[in-house]
């Protein structure tokens, strides 16, 4: 999964999945966490953010994430269950109609997906799903909230946190280091490029000190 053998993983968002997945199996959505990137697999929503799920091969370094947030969405799945058991509807009606294969059995299937149509319908306005959104500088990916997380949001989230902070924290030099002066500093007699303290040759020019 890593694009670089040096790395190393951090944390995991979703590890059923991310089992599953290095089983060769097609998982729901799930987050690696390494040293470097986040890699995101399986069942996310795009970029688009118009919360379709799609099957994700994405790859972010730790530098490119503007920020990481617990959103709340309508899920577009509900629309798309109602609208195919809404065109189930006539179908089983005509069928029913017309006597194909005998008795109700159709105008039971034709009431059941006028039912099932008007409930995701209800469930579409009634419930917000949660979702794990990351905001990278190519766009944004979202990963839907599973029970089965439990603590691995909050854990993922501290780690990218050090992770960043790693990232951001600037280099301060030791005491030993700021004492060192030009006086201090010796020069290649040949060359005029400063030696470095622990070297004996001069890395330019390769002359002895």
């Amino acid at each position: 999964m890593f694009l670089d053998a040096t790395e190393k993983e951090v944390a995991v968002l979703g590890v059923i999945h991310a089992q599953q997945y290095r089983g060769g199996k097609t998982p729901k959505g799930f987050a690696v966490l390494s040293d470097k990137r986040i890699y995101v697999r399986g069942g996310c929503v795009p970029k688009d953010m118009q919360y379709r799920h799609t099957k994700a091969e994405l790859a972010i370094d730790v530098s490119d994430v503007k920020s990481v947030n617990v959103v709340k969405r309508r899920s577009f799945e509900f629309i798309l269950r109602s609208i195919f058991a809404a065109v189930l509807v006539p179908i089983f009606l005509v069928l029913w109609s017309v006597g194909f294969g005998g008795g109700d059995f159709f105008l039971w299937l034709a009431a059941f997906s006028g039912v099932a149509a008007v409930l995701n319908l209800f469930y579409y306005g009634l419930i917000l799903s949660t979702y794990y959104e990351i905001v990278h500088t190519g766009g944004r990916i979202a990963i839907k909230y599973r029970l089965e997380f439990g603590d691995e949001i909050e854990n993922f989230k501290q780690q990218l946190a050090k992770l960043r902070d790693k990232q951001t924290t600037p280099v301060v030099m030791s005491e030993s280091a700021q004492e060192v002066t030009s006086s201090d500093m010796t020069f290649c007699t040949k060359c005029g490029s400063p030696y470095a303290p622990e070297s004996a040759f001069c890395g330019k020019c390769g002359a002895r000190k």
